[in-house]
């Protein structure tokens, strides 16, 4: 495992409204029930609060406020008596991982790995998220363009619901000039081959701000591996460094720009000449802030489109006027 895409990076703030958890001037005496985690990142908190977080509440709670993991002179340790008693196989998990006086992320991956999947309202199989997004091959309310990218040598399908790409717009302003989407938005990923989907990749906004990493294989059924080289990304955990990084990767780094061929092969996004549109790729600079943890230029083609459009509805054109276009 290649630490450097879970943690190097992490340089960006903690998100907004994210609580405090308890903290104290000494360590933990003999009888505390926890147990030192060291996961050795510029961003430890965070982490614990998404992965842990995302662990004991399927709404996403925030495990040091709600007692799960606690801040003790700049140490993070998780209490193991109170996981354990609303996850008990997580727990087990946990304190055969401490027996060593201490968790590292070497221990921590295997038991993410393992128990994530069983722990998130995450759904089953694609034919379970279709019925629960909709199917966003033949609806007309998703966006969608293609992509090759570094995720994967396979162009991927990309797409978006509308409506939550105008909500995020609606409201860039007021957002301080952030794209930021609601709770519930899931963007949807197929890599394919020609008219072959080899898997899928998605994402969905928890209601604590994080998001939720996910993926299927060929047969439709989870997969914690997307396919790559040259080696397979692990979901959630090499998701995770990326989008919670400051790192920018091409072709998004380089648009309008074309970007230069990858060691797998080209870095190019398949849209029309008229979603090029270099004033609102500036303007939104949208990869480069990842406002919402977000990578793609989703809103920035959204807009291009709009601008390109000469018969707009008074709607769209007012959600042009308030996004500052």
């Amino acid at each position: 495992m290649n630490r450097f895409f879970l943690i190097a990076g992490l340089t960006v703030g903690l998100l907004n409204g994210m609580a405090c958890g308890r903290t104290g001037d000494s360590p933990p005496n003999e009888d505390d029930s926890g147990v030192r985690i060291v996961l050795e990142g510029a961003d430890d908190r965070r982490l614990l609060s998404f992965y842990i977080g995302g662990m004991v509440s399927d709404e996403g709670q925030d495990p040091f406020e709600a007692g799960f993991v606690e801040e003790r002179s700049g140490r993070f340790y998780l209490i193991l008596e109170r996981i354990s008693a609303r996850l008990p196989e997580l727990g087990s998990s946990l304190v055969s991982a401490a027996e060593d006086g201490a968790i590292d992320w070497a221990e921590l991956e295997p038991i993410i790995q393992a128990h994530y999947y069983d722990y998130r309202p995450i759904p089953r199989s694609i034919a379970d998220l279709r019925t629960l997004k909709g199917d966003w091959r033949v609806s007309g309310e998703w966006f969608s363009f293609e992509v090759n990218g570094v995720m994967s040598s396979s162009i991927r399908r990309i797409h978006v619901p509308k409506d939550a790409l105008i909500s995020a717009l609606s409201s860039y302003r007021e957002s301080g000039n952030r794209i930021m989407y609601n709770a519930g938005t899931t963007f949807i990923s197929e890599h394919v081959e020609g008219d072959r989907v080899l898997e899928v990749s998605a994402l969905t906004k928890r209601n604590d701000g994080y998001w939720d990493f996910y993926a299927y294989d060929e047969s439709g059924e989870q997969t914690t591996r997307i396919r790559r080289d040259p080696t397979d990304l692990t979901v959630p955990t090499r998701c995770v460094g990326c989008h919670f990084g400051n790192r920018l990767f091409e072709p998004e780094r380089s648009f309008p720009a074309e970007s230069r061929p990858g060691p797998n092969g080209p870095r190019k996004m398949y849209v029309s000449e008229e979603l090029k549109n270099a004033d609102v790729v500036r303007m939104l600079d949208e990869h480069r802030k990842r406002s919402d943890t977000i990578l793609g230029l989703y809103g920035t083609l959204f807009i291009s489109q709009l601008k390109a459009t000469s018969d707009l509805s008074s709607d769209l054109k007012d959600l042009l006027d308030r996004a500052g276009f």
